[in-house]
């Protein structure tokens, strides 16, 4: 049963998002002359460039139908719209938008003040990020705050200031206008919570768009915002830019402050999250990263902030002759012929620009997802599950969370029989890690964690002489397959082992869109199971299993999948975001045109 909190939450929540309301209220506003419900004819062009476009044709004199409040308009108009086909967001901010926009206008037009390298770009932000003023509930019932019969009284959830990023970005001339959905507690690769609901994929509205930075992938991949931010911690900017078609970036932690961000699990510092910034273009991380590192050195971040590096953004130069790995699978779940494909077009197109690409062992993925588990699961998620309150649980965490509330006895017995029938050594040794710990036990496997991730890095972007491979950077898998449908994450939460892995490493990380699913191309061979040499759990899952020389399906269906994106992982070493971010820049050039970047959705789904 739903409770009456939950009830009056989504209730109210619904009524502010409402497409219709959100078009009457800016039409009220009387901050634009052609109202804000009508398109205009320059739409199109305005959500066609990048956010260093945007910017630098605001602050041009010479291009007059740039302004702040166009711009803004067409943004808002074409956010109202990703909102009606993806259920994306959380909380709008138009009328403070307009008014911000109005003002950097009349002040540009007066004397010609530019107020920084944001000025005039809307930016929407994930649903944890603290905006002065708004909820920040992530989709929590009892965090959201309901109308009182003393309308000027104090609300208790309503954030008191903004965070630190936000801070940041006003300070730039950035204009934030709206926040993004996410998944129940975040730990999660798909987006739904009792209060707003599934957010879908914009290529298929049967699929996710991933998570937990969901709204915000697919408000960007669907051009309703030109630039946001997320956070990660185990894949969530990354699966949600591949699973939508957006570029996403994990920086290591330390590098962007996470002051004034919503945590479902307060104190948890193992792992830690951070914010990333995400966009339509690698320049959209770049313009972020800019403004990110530089401000947190100017305002001497480092020295109020603990875990805050303060090192600007560094220029960089790439060799001629780049040396990148790239590996097409691990030993958890086999990469699907759509993700391998995508890694293979990237690496050949690198290759004939006159790049060094070898194959090299990928990490060892289980051996990352017993940690995580075992980490993340040292309180038995007690802290975690009681964020959530009287809500219901999503089933997305159902298989994560089952471990640890089975008692020790009967978790042992349950194990032992499950080995015994599904002859699943790899997915049993995870399952036996997720189980409370003692503050012994959690030292040992964060000891565990930082050898493991030394000899990671080590192997990898040490320099030959010292015994490494010396790669500028990795081309992988963001993910074993593509979207799945909504609703389907439950039981095979562990194939996110695939991004975790560069989190227990706690890699400079970037992640980007290749090409569409293809039904022909990417449909399983019939060897397939031959090929398949991961968890037999998880495979039988994400493959289907074969009887009587059948394949009974999976989640993995390249036709049903049929122009779905497909992205990859550019994995860098450590406080190596600026070179990340050049790799990524001369991969989409030697991709070249595939129908991502900024106003593509929209050219190819008019009616979206």
């Amino acid at each position: 049963m739903v409770s009456a909190a939950l009830s009056a939450a989504k209730h109210y929540k619904a009524a502010q998002l409402a497409p219709a309301n959100l078009r009457n209220i800016a039409s009220k506003s009387g901050l634009l002359i052609d109202g804000i419900e009508v398109p205009s004819k320059e739409d199109a062009e305005y959500l066609s460039c990048t956010a260093v476009e945007i910017r630098d044709n605001i602050v041009d004199a010479s291009k007059s139908k740039w302004t702040a409040q166009r711009v803004m308009s067409a943004f808002i108009r074409a956010a109202i719209r990703s909102q009606e086909h993806t259920n994306c967001l959380t909380e709008v901010m138009f009328i403070d938008a307009l008014e911000t926009a109005k003002k950097l206008d009349e002040d540009f037009q007066q004397d010609g003040t530019v107020v920084g390298r944001l000025h005039g770009v809307p930016i929407s932000l994930k649903d944890l990020i603290h905006v002065k003023g708004l909820d920040a509930s992530i989709g929590r019932s009892a965090a959201v705050t309901l109308p009182t019969a003393d309308a000027g009284s104090a609300a208790d959830h309503l954030s008191e200031h903004d965070a630190l990023i936000v801070s940041i970005f006003r300070g730039e001339g950035g204009i934030p206008f709206c926040k993004t959905n996410v998944p129940q507690t975040m730990l999660s690769f798909e987006g739904s919570n009792p209060v707003f609901g599934a957010t879908r994929n914009p290529y298929n509205p049967m699929a996710t768009p991933g998570g937990s930075s969901s709204g915000e992938a697919a408000l960007l991949a669907s051009d309703g915002s030109p630039l946001g931010v997320g956070t990660d911690i185990g894949g969530s900017c990354r699966i949600p830019a591949a699973f939508s078609g957006c570029y996403g970036l994990k920086p290591v932690s330390g590098r962007m402050p996470s002051l004034g961000l919503v945590s479902p699990n307060e104190g948890f510092e193992s792992i830690k999250t951070t914010p990333g910034p995400m966009g339509r273009s690698p320049s959209d991380l770049e313009l972020v990263c800019r403004v990110v590192f530089d401000a947190c050195v100017e305002r001497r971040t480092s020295r109020v902030l603990t875990g805050v590096m303060p090192l600007p953004y560094r220029d960089v130069t790439l060799p001629e002759k780049l040396k990148l790995g790239y590996y097409l699978t691990d030993n958890l779940c086999t990469t699907s012929p759509a993700c391998q494909r995508a890694v293979l077009e990237a690496v050949r197109a690198m290759e004939k620009r006159g790049h060094e690409c070898v194959l090299v062992d990928a990490p060892d993925a289980v051996q990352n997802i017993k940690l995580f588990a075992s980490i993340t699961s040292a309180d038995g998620y007690a802290t975690l599950l009681a964020s959530i309150g009287t809500d219901p649980k999503e089933s997305a965490l159902y298989l994560t969370t089952l471990g640890p509330s089975v008692p020790g006895p009967l978790r042992w017995l349950g194990l032992s029989l499950a080995s015994l029938f599904l002859g699943d050594s790899k997915f049993l040794s995870i399952a036996a890690e997720s189980r409370p710990k003692t503050i012994s036990e959690l030292q040992q496997v964060q000891a565990r964690r930082q050898r493991y991730a030394n000899a990671t890095r080590s192997r990898y972007f040490a320099n030959e002489a010292s015994g490494g491979l010396d790669l500028d950077a990795i081309i992988c898998p963001t993910m074993p397959i593509p979207a799945p449908t909504i609703g389907s994450a439950g039981t095979v939460s562990a194939i996110a082992a695939a991004t975790i892995a560069w989190n227990i490493v706690d890699s400079s990380v970037g992640c980007m869109p290749v090409t569409f699913v293809d039904p022909e191309k990417d449909a399983l061979p019939k060897d397939w199971s031959a090929q398949c040499q991961g968890s037999s759990f998880l495979e039988s899952q994400i493959y289907g299993v074969e009887k009587a020389g059948k394949r009974l399906s999976g989640l993995y269906d390249a036709k049903a999948m049929a122009g779905q994106p497909v992205g990859i992982q550019i994995v860098g070493a450590q406080w190596e975001e600026e070179k990340v971010i050049e790799i990524m820049k001369a991969v989409d050039v030697a991709l070249g045109f595939r129908g991502f970047g900024p106003g593509e959705f929209l050219k190819s789904h008019p009616s979206s």
